[in-house]
């Protein structure tokens, strides 16, 4: 039921102010308010949520997170086609049901299907996921592809001016676009990034991404949690590029998703950005790998010691299977099951383990900063709008126990238990 055009993903907070944020969201609501009082179609309204239970079991260095319910999706959509040309859309996210973010919107042109004009804040196409993160009750799974966790995002989600199109070969499509801007621009340069993909016959689709940047800076600092891109808020300034493939094919009842990315990373670090890693509980390769472990907190203002140059690459694939059993019956209610398995690599030596100075608790938490993710689950249907998922995750990584260093570094895992219902509604 997932529609293409109906993008949609996690929340990322807009750094406007409230009132250039009201005013733009009133303006697009009068729009759509005027043109349903005139057109036929008037407004296409839509949208999902849903409700989650996450327990986390013991990890190795004692720490867990106690059982609790989030609300981790519900997003509003308005859609309008003002003309043959013309369309305008609006996505309101109130995740965590409290407070209200303009997750995306923008107006497009099209002068034909191979040729349209996109411009707000536009979610990119890049990967299976970016476009449908929200769409939760269509998908496999609970959790997305690790390359779009939140606490260690690959790239900005979100650009500013789109060209895409698509153009129709017999039952076979081709689809392309191109999109730049974002808020970590420090220079003149705008990054840019690019979608190429083909579908055979509505069942295969095989394509591939890329992002690339010039020298760009964090828009967050040491301290104030996870960034909104690709780059740490340690860093002085990063030029990155990211690129990878992805394929989705469907036979019969199975369904297969795969992809790989790499990131590249030519990096300076801030050494008084670097400093305040040190309340951050490092352990003892990411001290190295700072220069913190020569430095002398005694002496603040030399900071010398510590080493500026942060280049590093990150690497992720993710592979997902699921066998959908159509027309199950459970105490006479019929239900389309869909057990799934996933399995999440993912590198990144940089990063730290504590989220709120910007590091993530995977791979930030392993002593080579790599962890493997499976997850196995059974996605349950009564109807094609509702979602009941569960799901159980095991994070594998190697670890070395800071008070018993001389036992080395060990295989060490923690699990995670999932439940979600989710719902589509319009």
């Amino acid at each position: 039921m997932f529609r293409p055009t109906k993008e949609g993903g996690k929340m990322l907070r807009s750094k406007c102010p409230h009132a250039i944020i009201f005013l733009t969201a009133f303006a697009l609501l009068a729009v759509f308010a005027a043109h349903s009082a005139f057109a036929q179609k008037g407004v296409n309204t839509y949208g999902y949520f849903s409700v989650n239970y996450q327990e986390t079991g013991d990890a190795p260095d004692g720490s867990n997170d106690p059982g609790e319910f989030s609300f981790p999706h519900l997003n509003l959509m308005m859609q309008s086609k003002l003309s043959d040309n013309f369309r305008v859309y609006l996505n309101l996210s109130g995740d965590g049901g409290e407070n209200i973010d303009v997750r995306n919107y923008w107006g497009e042109y099209a002068a034909a299907d191979y040729l349209k004009f996109r411009m707000g804040k536009v979610y990119r196409h890049f990967d299976l996921f970016n476009e449908k993160l929200d769409a939760v009750p269509t998908y496999l799974g609970i959790e997305p592809p690790e390359l779009w966790d939140k606490d260690h995002l690959m790239l900005p989600r979100t650009g500013i001016f789109m060209v895409h199109g698509s153009v129709a070969m017999n039952s076979n499509m081709f689809k392309y676009s191109i999109t730049t801007g974002n808020k970590e621009v420090i220079d003149k340069g705008k990054p840019i990034s690019w979608d190429f993909n083909y579908n055979i016959g509505y069942k295969t689709t095989f394509g591939t991404s890329g992002y690339y940047s010039k020298e760009q800076g964090s828009p967050i600092a040491v301290g104030e949690g996870s960034p909104p891109g690709g780059i740490l808020p340690w860093m002085a300034k990063d030029k990155y590029t990211v690129l990878g493939g992805y394929l989705k094919t469907q036979w019969k009842a199975f369904t297969v998703e795969a992809a790989y990315w790499t990131a590249d990373h030519k990096a300076v670090r801030d050494p008084e950005s670097v400093v305040m890693l040190l309340d951050a509980g490092l352990n003892d390769r990411q001290m190295q790998r700072f220069g913190l472990d020569t430095y002398d907190p005694n002496n603040p203002a030399d900071v010398s010691m510590i080493k500026t140059n942060g280049d590093y690459t990150i690497n992720t694939y993710y592979a997902r299977f699921g066998y959908t059993i159509p027309g199950g019956t459970i105490k006479g209610i019929s239900w389309e099951m869909t057990p799934f398995f996933f399995l999440d690599w993912y590198e990144n030596a940089e990063t730290i383990a504590k989220k709120k100075f910007g590091g993530d608790n995977e791979a930030g938490v392993a002593d080579d900063g790599k962890f493997l993710k499976p997850t196995l689950g059974i996605a349950l249907k009564p109807i094609p709008a509702v979602a009941f998922k569960f799901d159980a995750s095991s994070h594998m990584y190697k670890w070395t126990n800071p008070e018993n260093p001389g036992d080395g570094s060990k295989n060490v895992h923690y699990e995670e238990f999932r439940v979600d219902l989710s719902y589509y509604f319009e």
